[in-house]
């Protein structure tokens, strides 16, 4: 299941000191781990584009502590990572944990199809399957206590989401999955009836705008749906952080109401 979140590059305008917008952006990094969020698309908003600090910070977040070292040089837009929430997904285990499937790194690859990657415990994993040095590979490990195994492209579990910048809102829609959510306090109010109509079992994109003016207009009749996910605020404004939380709680809602009503 393909799950979309479209946000745009102004996410953090309204936050200038760095350590809280680096907690800011580690908070909706948890949030995409918690629904399951496969997919970040940030579009470039003119009005402010920090778009290389969020893709670097997000992605920082999703890679396994034990990878780190291997992907993140030393980056400025890194210099506040300690505040970042841990994800604590599956496919962030502790080095006691056993994992059938564990992310990793390759450091070194052998002449026949053999590799040995780095999946976070005491010795490289040997693994079948064609990969370069520096790499990051997900491998399948035989067995409790057996470094052997092989590289596979498609995983059958959650394991974290990728990050992708593009150039304008209308970019970010060619890369989503429909149906389209945009999200604002002017849409329709929320209930399930009405997202059920629009089948989600494949999957789905919720579209969040600027903290500086939300979703341009002329963009709303792009979408399948506008929907105001929180009526009757009692806030005078919504953050776009609370906004995701909230959005994602309710779309698992009716995930998992879909998921009941097929049984």
């Amino acid at each position: 299941m393909r799950k979309v979140v479209v946000i745009p590059s102004s996410f953090t305008a309204d936050t200038k000191d760095e350590k809280l917008k680096t907690y800011k952006v580690g908070q909706i990094a948890r949030a995409f781990a918690i629904f399951r969020v496969t997919d970040i698309i940030i579009y470039r908003d003119l009005q402010y584009d920090d778009s290389t600090f969020l893709k670097t910070v997000l992605e920082y977040a999703e890679t396994p502590q034990y990878l780190k070292k291997y992907l993140f040089p030393r980056r400025k837009e890194l210099r506040y990572a300690g505040v970042i929430p841990p994800l604590r997904t599956s496919h962030h285990p502790l080095k006691s944990e056993w994992r059938e499937f564990r992310e990793g790194v390759v450091v070194k690859v052998a002449s026949d199809d053999r590799v040995w990657v780095d999946v976070g415990l005491d010795s490289p994993s040997l693994a079948k399957g064609k990969a370069k040095v520096g790499e990051r590979v997900t491998v399948r490990l035989k067995e409790e206590g057996n470094l052997e195994g092989e590289i596979i492209r498609e995983v059958p579990v959650y394991r974290g989401y990728r990050v992708r910048i593009v150039e304008g809102l209308d970019s970010a829609l060619k890369f989503s999955q429909p149906p389209f959510i945009g999200t604002s306090r002017y849409g329709e109010v929320v209930t399930l009836e009405k997202l059920k109509k629009w089948n989600v079992e494949n999957g789905y994109t919720l579209i969040f705008g600027s903290p500086l003016g939300g979703i341009p207009r002329d963009h709303w009749e792009k979408f399948h749906m506008v929907v105001n996910f929180i009526p009757d605020q009692e806030t005078e404004t919504v953050r776009t952080e609370e906004a995701i939380m909230c959005s994602l709680s309710i779309m698992n809602l009716v995930e998992k109401k879909d998921k009941e009503d097929t049984e």
